[in-house]
């Protein structure tokens, strides 16, 4: 009588190791083939970006076929905050120029800013010293002279209010040496105190009769923004956990300037992060404190890769939310269309020089630079390699399991 056929150990083996050899094959080829298409899946689809436009940004076909002109469009956002302006600029840079941050950063430089009295970088950690360069104005001093609690010209807390009250003798000949100080070390300590903490750091304004609270209206503002959640989620959430998480190699610096905004000048500190992800770059700009006119501000400057049909094109988007004070009132709706006919001027002008700064870097660099590679097999056969290695990697696993059904 014949013996029916039984697989021995050995053979069990011998297909484990086949599986094996065969899934690691399988994985290797497919690692390659999705590293081949990283930079495509990188971009942002167009009908993506365009849908967040028209629903989120209330883009009419009339602007969406301005952008696709090479014309900037700049409006308003819709805002249910009667205190709030926000604003979106776009403008196309054009296809098949690659960007670094660096250069990105370089293009939104205002060197010739006349509204800027004076700047500084804070150390790390902050110093007194850092704020040498600041001066006060002579309508700073008479403003904070008259500052009381619920009824002050100056963005203050409780405590500075009281502070001031108890530290500043106004009839003394050197007061003014005195208030240059208490502003410094008012400074240094926002600066310190954020650094260390976050927006847990910034109390409740108390200068006028219904009180304001910053860090609040910060986690709206940046909860309202677009893209940088869909297309940056681990910056959103480093910006809105500041200095919980590490940062996501990211540029991270405090700022303080003065602004002259046409009446009493204003004193800002920001908060700026710039970083990358998937090849789209981003430059936040965060006011953690301003001393008059906006009570906190977030502009957001982008650079973003958007996949249309074979071919690539960068857009520069521009987008400034803030909250103001100077909003209310009896000549609200004059205030607010003033203010916001003022900051389109203002973005239609960074979104200008920015994209002529962009082009004329992309020319620069084609003229030193030498001529492409051609296009590697990888890439330009991407998507049906990696349909094929998906059926490469089914096919096996099929294979595998029939041949482990049959030793059993």
């Amino acid at each position: 009588m014949r013996r029916p056929l039984r697989v021995s150990d050995n053979a069990h083996g011998s297909a484990a190791r086949v599986y094996n050899l065969i899934m690691t094959r399988m994985l290797i080829l497919f690692s390659i083939v999705l590293a081949a298409a990283a930079g495509s899946l990188a971009q942002m689809p167009m009908g993506e970006f365009r849908r967040i436009l028209v629903e989120k940004a209330d883009f009419s076909p009339d602007e969406l076929e301005r952008l696709d002109g090479n014309k900037p469009v700049v409006k308003t956002l819709r805002s249910d905050d009667k205190q709030e302006i926000a604003l979106i600029g776009v403008v196309n840079v054009g296809t098949g120029s690659s960007f670094g941050l660096e250069t990105f950063r370089n293009s939104l430089a205002q060197r010739s800013d006349k509204t800027v009295l004076s700047r500084g970088l804070f150390s790390e950690p902050p110093l007194i010293a850092d704020l040498d360069g600041l001066k006060l104005e002579k309508r700073d001093y008479e403003e904070l002279s008259k500052c009381r609690p619920g009824e002050c010209d100056v963005n203050l807390t409780a405590d500075a209010l009281k502070r001031l009250g108890a530290e500043i003798d106004w009839n003394s000949p050197d007061h003014r040496s005195a208030v240059d100080r208490f502003v410094r070390e008012l400074l240094l300590r926002y600066a310190i105190d954020y650094r260390a903490r976050g927006d847990r750091a910034l109390a409740e304004y108390t200068n006028r009769s219904k009180p304001f609270d910053p860090a609040r209206a910060h986690r709206t503002l940046l909860e309202e923004s677009l893209f940088i959640k869909e297309l940056a989620p681990v910056l959103f959430e480093y910006i809105a956990k500041f200095p919980e998480l590490a940062s996501p190699d990211a540029a991270s610096e405090l700022r303080w300037s003065s602004i002259d905004f046409g009446l009493n000048p204003a004193i800002i500190l920001t908060h700026t992060v710039a970083a990358s992800h998937n090849d789209h770059h981003f430059v936040v700009n965060k006011q953690i404190y301003g001393s008059r006119y906006l009570d906190v501000s977030l502009s957001i400057a982008m650079l973003l890769r958007v996949a249309d049909g074979g071919e690539e094109r960068v857009y520069f988007v521009f987008t400034d939310r803030s909250r103001t004070d100077a909003l209310s009132g009896a000549f609200r709706s004059m205030a607010r269309r003033l203010v916001a006919s003022e900051a389109k001027d203002r973005i239609t002008k960074v979104l200008e020089k920015g994209r002529s700064g962009l082009i004329a870097d992309a020319r620069k660099r084609s003229q030193t630079d030498p001529e492409p590679a051609p296009e590697s097999l990888l890439s330009k056969y991407r998507w049906p390699l990696i349909t094929s290695a998906i059926a490469l990697i089914v096919l096996a696993l099929w294979f595998i399991r029939t041949m482990q059904k049959r030793t059993k």
